[in-house]
């Protein structure tokens, strides 16, 4: 007698033997074998499983939780690709660095940390050692009128034979976008993880105050 494609799945699933590695699981919505059966109005199909990638499962070896990936995300797992990165950053003392910080995503000069390590400390909070230095760039608008027009399909190649009134014209344009661009420019900061601001001098010179 033929057998079903449920009955099928049912077979496979109980014979099917998956190699797992260290911290690896089945996944129990499939049982390894990357698809599943789903009936639906009465009929069935074969789909794949979408709480997995490859039948398997990985578990956290921070917090426990079962993930299709080797990326979890809990806090455990954050701290130690946290301190991975700090062992690996060069560090600089804090009143060696001049640079900015952020703080709330917003770009702060340096010394603007005092006050708030002071209020963690004075309240017998936790407190950071170590702060991230940031990189900094510079944005501004470029725009070439030239190039605009030179590479507009609507233009005619000749309007560039035009008298020199339009030169003239188009020179004082690209002066006045150009001055425009350098008034609007301005420096934006990235956190780096090449550089650990070493707050523990601070925190020695609040604790010793206090």
């Amino acid at each position: 007698m033929r057998k079903t494609t449920k009955e099928l799945f049912g077979e496979i699933k109980e014979r099917i033997i998956v190699d797992l590695e260290e911290n690896e699981v089945i996944c129990e919505h499939c049982n390894g074998l990357k698809m599943k059966y789903v009936e639906s109005n009465g009929k069935g199909h074969v789909e794949y499983c979408n709480k997995c990638h490859n039948g398997k499962m990985r578990v956290c070896k921070h917090c426990g939780k079962l993930n299709s990936t080797s990326y979890c995300g809990c806090r455990g797992e954050w701290s130690e690709k946290e301190y991975i990165r700090f062992s690996k950053a060069k560090k600089i003392s804090y009143y060696d660095y001049d640079g900015k910080i952020l703080m709330s995503e917003r770009a702060c000069d340096v010394s603007d940390i005092e006050d708030y390590l002071y209020d963690l400390i004075k309240n017998d909070e936790n407190y950071p050692e170590y702060w991230w230095a940031t990189e900094k760039d510079n944005f501004s608008l470029s725009v070439d009128l030239y190039d605009q027009i030179n590479n507009n399909e609507f233009v005619d190649s000749d309007w560039f034979d035009l008298d020199n009134e339009w030169d003239d014209r188009l020179t004082q344009a690209q002066d006045l976008i150009d001055r425009w661009a350098h008034d609007k420019a301005f420096d934006t900061y990235t956190e780096t993880w090449k550089i650990a601001i070493d707050l523990k001098p601070l925190i020695k010179k609040i604790k010793e105050e206090s």
